[in-house]
């Protein structure tokens, strides 16, 4: 298989941090110096005061506010952070279509212009607010992040207010920015419900990046808000200062291309606490209306480097990558995700990533569906794992390649680098995959492998297992799977070039309780196209995605979410005896 280099993207050179403005009176204390969590804020009404009804969605609903676990905020009744003011926050107002830089900008009325003006008056350990005006454009991007808000709960934000559903839009070459050489850092700041859009790129110039932080940075959450046609739509790195708690919820990202360098939906490195949730990704490291911007193995949908710690990555939907849809290169969760038409789903670990501690990492209840190549090289693998002292791959489903290679890989594991010393792969489902889960290197990189309680149904003659090492059979152990395809008996399993049947497979495994299944299941559960139908009214893939890209501000739908999406397509294959 061919590795997945890549060196960080984007520019390492920092911005030039901004002239502060005047020194406002000293700020309270910090009362969450470590990042920890805190009691909810006040019962204060949110902001922005939109006068009109969110659109009904899918919600959380029920029983009042619930905490967000790691960004200690309440949530809504549809699942958004509730970014109260406090007593003492400022709350700015921003129109470009009404405002004055003169007015004091304390009123829709009095709304300032520009948003540098308006700025210059957030007080750096404040809980202020900054509120663009849902309907308005602006030629630029925010201002280089330079201020803090007080705490975890009270935060900085800049944020909408106006019309329901609608975002302040930024045409833009950089979003947002904090760059590095500053010994100060910025401190719980919230961006929300912000429309960032690439411009002035014509394929010749490189591009700017959507979200950029090179500084230091501790508890920055970017929420609801829209990324697209950047070079990098994110890109978070730590170069000289250390990043730490980021989080991104909610947002839409897409359409990120380059034709001559790396691009990427979202780059991380070196971030400590990093919290990726139902996130919309789509297209992200090509684009087929620009030349040359082709798929490559270097460009993905999230590139989440192995010098991250602590990472998260829960009820995204990364869709149509160039290369992995999640590719997470050190420890971590990925859990609950929906991967679609993507030439790699999921990727743990990576054979470039040093470990001398050990890396543990999870893969838990996410759904990969349908596949893709790279161009014209076969891919259609679901889901891999290289280079990790522990792993799980648990309760996922993979499932309906009908994109890609006819027979690519539904779970693969190199022995890349120290290999892959201690895997469990248990309670997976694999339907219409139609390749096998592939042992791709020698035992000595893989030497405690486990599978159980798996099932795996091919709908064309293809072996569900093969070992490239037969060596590898001595280090497996397999109870209680489920198998079935329509190849002849003594073909279901590869055992080097050799083509054996399941019964030899299972004594040399040391297998307890397995079977080859007497038929292949029927299947009732709705595609993915029909489930975006019975919704939307329209029964394509194209308006299921169409529907993430145009979602309007404060809105969710949870049938079209992740979660909501695996809940109607997952196979309903029977159950292990």
């Amino acid at each position: 298989m061919t590795p997945h280099r890549g060196n960080p993207p984007g520019d390492p050179t920092p911005p030039t941090p901004p002239v502060p403005p005047a020194t406002p009176p000293a700020p309270p204390a910090d009362p969450d110096p470590a990042g920890g969590p805190l009691p909810p804020g006040t019962s204060t009404p949110p902001i922005p005061p939109d006068p009109t009804p969110l659109p009904p969605g899918g919600g959380i609903g029920g029983g009042g506010p619930i905490i967000h676990s790691f960004t200690s905020l309440p949530l809504d009744a549809n699942g958004f952070s509730m970014l109260t003011p406090s007593s003492d926050s400022r709350i700015l107002y921003v129109s470009s279509s009404t405002g004055n830089d003169a007015n004091d900008g304390l009123s829709p009325q009095r709304a300032k212009r520009t948003l540098s003006a308006a700025y210059e008056h957030l007080r750096d350990g404040y809980p202020d607010h900054m509120l663009l005006l849902s309907t308005d454009t602006w030629n630029t991007g925010l201002p280089l992040l330079g201020s803090s808000g007080r705490s975890s709960t009270e935060r900085q934000v800049i944020g909408a207010y106006g019309p329901a559903g609608s975002r302040p839009r930024l045409n833009c070459w950089s979003g947002v920015s904090r760059g590095g050489g500053s010994v100060a850092d910025v401190r719980h700041v919230a961006i929300v419900g912000l429309h960032f859009v690439a411009t002035g790129r014509d394929g010749s110039n490189g591009g700017g990046e959507g979200i950029r932080l090179i500084g230091k940075t501790h508890d920055l959450l970017f929420e609801d808000n829209k990324l697209e046609g950047f070079l990098n739509n994110i890109n978070v790195n730590k170069f000289d200062r250390d990043q730490s708690r980021t989080i991104f919820r909610r947002n839409i990202i897409v359409d990120g291309w380059s034709n001559g360098s790396h691009s990427q939906g979202i780059y991380a490195d070196g971030i400590e606490g990093l919290w990726i949730e139902e996130n919309f990704l789509d297209r992200n490291g090509w684009n087929p209306a620009v030349p040359n911007a082709v798929q490559t193995i270097f460009n993905h949908g999230m590139y989440l480097q192995g010098s991250n710690s602590d990472v998260t990555v829960k009820g995204n939907i990364s869709a149509r990558n160039a290369a992995t849809g999640i590719q997470l290169r050190g420890a971590g969760l990925v859990e609950g995700n929906l991967v679609i038409n993507s030439p790699l789903g999921i990727t743990l670990g990576h054979q470039q990533s040093a470990r001398p501690n050990g890396f543990v990492a999870i893969a838990r209840d996410n759904l990969v569906y349908d596949g893709g190549d790279i161009g014209d090289a076969p891919r259609s693998f679901g889901i891999g794992v290289s280079n990790l002292s522990f792993a799980t791959l648990e309760n996922n489903v993979v499932m309906n390649n009908t994109s890609g290679s006819s027979q690519g890989y539904p779970i693969w594991i190199e022995g890349a680098g120290q290999g892959v010393l201690n895997l469990t792969i248990r309670s997976n489902r694999i339907y219409n995959w139609n390749g096998p889960i592939q042992f791709a290197t020698g035992p000595h990189l893989l030497p405690s492998i486990t599978l159980t309680g798996n099932t795996v149904v091919h709908t064309i003659a293809a072996p569900v297992v093969e070992h490239v090492d037969p060596g590898t059979l001595t280090t497996t152990t397999a109870s209680r799977n489920q198998w079935f395809t329509t190849a002849t008996p003594g073909q279901w399993v590869r055992n080097g070039s050799a083509l054996v049947d399941l019964p030899w497979w299972l004594g040399q495994v040391n297998d307890q309780g397995s079977v080859a299944l007497p038929s292949r299941p029927t299947v009732t559960t709705p595609t993915l196209e029909e489930h975006a139908g019975s919704i939307l009214g329209t029964a394509t893939r194209d308006a299921f995605f169409q529907a993430h890209r145009q979602r309007p501000r404060g809105t969710w739908d949870h049938r079209l979410s992740a979660a909501g999406v695996r809940a109607a397509v997952a196979p309903n294959l029977p159950a292990l005896p």
